[in-house]
């Protein structure tokens, strides 16, 4: 015996949701108003993945998404463990929800590095007419555009925190609920 997914069982679980999103490899839906997406196990090598060993037992990856349009996603990955006659086993407790922080805008890293090496090498250069006067203030406007950078980022940040639709705290529900769908979703073959 070995136990074996059903990917037509799993997707018949989600009525009304877009069973064919990302090419076939994902299942899109609206739970309490957000948007999530689980990704297929077995239909994509990447994500959600399905793996047998020579007991017949079946370990199931399951990747999900949190769809923040306008934010980055946030993000869960599962491991659950089937024994050969379809029992669930268990599941990884290093179950983790990813959660990006940071808004869509930030001030990449290299902008005020690149920035601060420009300021750098015209303070430098002026240094010999200003008496040493321009290097200061260079170092001063260096300070300055690394705190506001700084500032734009944490205030991007915390204004996409406040802007999330609720999907955030109802997202380990739906992991959960996910759960469940591929456990019966899992039968054994002989």
């Amino acid at each position: 015996m070995k136990a074996q997914f059903q990917a037509d069982t799993f997707k018949s679980q989600y009525p009304g949701a877009d069973t064919n999103a990302k090419s076939g490899t994902a299942i899109e839906f609206k739970s309490e108003d957000s948007e999530y997406r689980a990704y297929i196990p077995g239909a994509d090598k990447k994500k959600s993945t399905l793996e047998t060993d020579g007991a017949g037992a079946l370990t199931v990856k399951l990747v999900q998404d949190h769809i923040r349009h306008g934010a980055h996603d946030d993000h869960s990955t599962t491991t659950l463990i089937f024994e050969s006659s379809g029992k669930l086993a268990r599941t990884n407790h290093e179950f983790a929800i990813e959660v990006d922080k940071g808004g869509a805008f930030k001030i990449p890293d290299i902008v005020p590095k690149s920035l601060e090496l420009a300021v750098e090498i015209a303070g430098a250069l002026g240094a010999l007419e200003t008496a040493g006067i321009s290097e200061a203030v260079a170092q001063e406007v260096v300070a300055d555009i690394a705190a506001i950078c700084d500032a734009f980022n944490k205030i991007c940040a915390a204004i996409d925190n406040l802007t999330d639709d609720g999907g955030r705290l109802n997202f380990p529900a739906v992991v959960c609920h996910n759960m469940n769908k591929v456990s019966c979703s899992i039968v054994s073959v002989a």
